[in-house]
């Protein structure tokens, strides 16, 4: 990985010969994972509290606050 010779180049041109996505992207892979594993308490995370930060729906937060696989 080489990062000589561009200084001349834009944001994504310097992403691809560096084989990394835009941080965008990053950010919202790391929120998709956190959710699945909060969901799949794989985290010591209080459910309720998550799914009122994420302002979703009373009926819907109980849903999935209750579901055992």
């Amino acid at each position: 990985m080489s990062l000589h010779g561009m200084q001349g180049l834009q944001y994504n041109e310097r992403l691809k010969p560096l084989g990394l996505i835009r941080l965008e992207r990053r950010r919202v892979r790391s929120d998709l994972i956190d959710t699945f594993k909060i969901m799949n308490e794989k985290y010591d995370f209080d459910c309720n509290l998550f799914f009122s930060l994420m302002r979703v729906d009373e009926e819907d937060m109980i849903r999935i606050c209750s579901r055992k696989d």
